[in-house]
């Protein structure tokens, strides 16, 4: 089921650590302070500020399920950006992703796509990857159009923010496009 020599390893150039196994408060502090951050917050469908102690909650809760991954990056020391498997079904081989990067740093976005892929597709055997994406994040729409995800479909006034009612798209890859699009098979 779930492969546990990817607590820590290094793909597409950078280095990446189960959150689970990460005992630094300064490390935990600095993801916090990116996902905190205004330009990620608005796109997610929890928008609140999460404090240090909740994010350790969380974090020693993912100790105990396995449904659920989630990886820090960094690239020379310095955070680049979380990448995270949840709803991981391991009879029906499907998971769902998430994905954010620190807006300070550019280019990494592909590379965090790609190790998601890579885990899901070639570590994990899984079928399908999908993710949801709020309507309104027009930039993450077109990269993950770009990167071979497909439009499922769409959840109809799915995200409660301020007090408005947004609509969520469904996308997803399987793994034979993966393949395809890497292997060229």
């Amino acid at each position: 089921m779930c492969n546990d020599n990817l607590k820590q390893f290094y793909y597409e150039g950078l280095d990446f650590i189960d959150f689970t196994i990460i005992n630094s408060e300064d490390k935990h502090s600095e993801i916090l302070a990116i996902r905190n951050n205004d330009s990620i917050r608005k796109y997610m469908y929890n928008d609140k500020i999460i404090t240090l102690e909740e994010h350790i909650q969380f974090v020693n809760s993912l100790k105990k399920d396995n449904t659920k991954r989630y990886w820090a990056a960094y690239e020379y020391s310095t955070f680049v950006g979380s990448i995270n498997l949840t709803e991981i079904d391991w009879v029906n081989k499907r998971a769902k992703l998430g994905i954010y990067t620190n807006q300070s740093i550019k280019g990494v976005g592909v590379k965090l796509l790609n190790t998601l892929k890579w885990i899901a597709f070639e570590k994990f055997s899984l079928n399908c990857l999908r993710l949801e994406v709020l309507a309104n994040n027009i930039k993450a729409i077109s990269f993950y159009e770009k990167n071979q995800f497909k439009l499922e479909g769409v959840l109809r006034e799915y995200v409660l923010q301020n007090e408005s009612y947004l609509d969520s798209k469904i996308y997803s890859i399987l793994r034979k496009e993966y393949y395809e699009n890497n292997h060229g098979n």
